[in-house]
């Protein structure tokens, strides 16, 4: 059975244990037991001192029983990382189609901007011109005048090159002097009209 003795107890031979087998040694030999515990830490008061049931003095160890009360268990931790695991999962899930759906309107946005860009310089253009180049894939380069002016239609989104389809139909009914302009990128479609003044 171990005892642990606070070092005050020790130097003044008080020993809260009534049966303590080394009660003799606290006033016979309190010097030569501290002497053998000078090797370890410095011990203050209030410190305390262990022995086992040999007589020896220990100090520093702590007790058994202690040290199942305190701290977490490795079980203890793989339980708390697999219920987290289990909870993180149908987080995730929940989150995901947000995601989905900020990339979705992300790409509409870019793409609904770069179709009102070229269908207003579409819509600049004299109506004599764009009535000469009616047709459901019209040439930007015939349109515009210059390679080099439907080139900047063009653009690159997420790695991905992208150039708008431009279709010029009569929206008259035959009658003349009235155009429909659509322009096309990808998923997205935007249609005016243009009149002839």
């Amino acid at each position: 059975m171990r005892k642990a003795i606070l070092i005050r107890d020790l130097v003044t031979g008080n020993c809260p244990a009534p049966s303590c087998r080394v009660s003799r040694c606290h006033s016979a030999k309190p010097k030569g037991l501290i002497r053998n515990l000078d090797s370890r830490s410095p011990i203050g008061v209030g410190d305390k001192l262990r022995w086992n049931d040999t007589n020896e003095a220990s100090f520093g160890k702590l007790d058994p029983q202690r040290l199942n009360r305190e701290g977490f268990t490795f079980l203890e931790i793989i339980l708390v990382v697999l219920v987290l695991a289990i909870a993180i999962v149908p987080m995730v899930r929940a989150f995901s189609p947000g995601v989905v759906s900020a990339k979705t309107e992300e790409e509409t946005t870019v793409f609904t901007n770069q179709a009102r860009g070229t269908l207003n310089r579409v819509m600049a253009l004299d109506f004599d011109t764009l009535n000469s180049n009616q047709g459901a894939g019209v040439d930007l380069a015939t349109v515009f005048g210059a390679a080099a002016e439907a080139a900047k239609e063009s653009f690159t989104f997420k790695r991905e090159n992208y150039t708008p389809t431009v279709a010029i139909t009569d929206a008259s009914g035959g009658a003349g002097g009235l155009l429909q302009l659509t322009v096309t990128i990808s998923h997205i479609q935007l249609t005016t009209l243009k009149a002839q003044y």
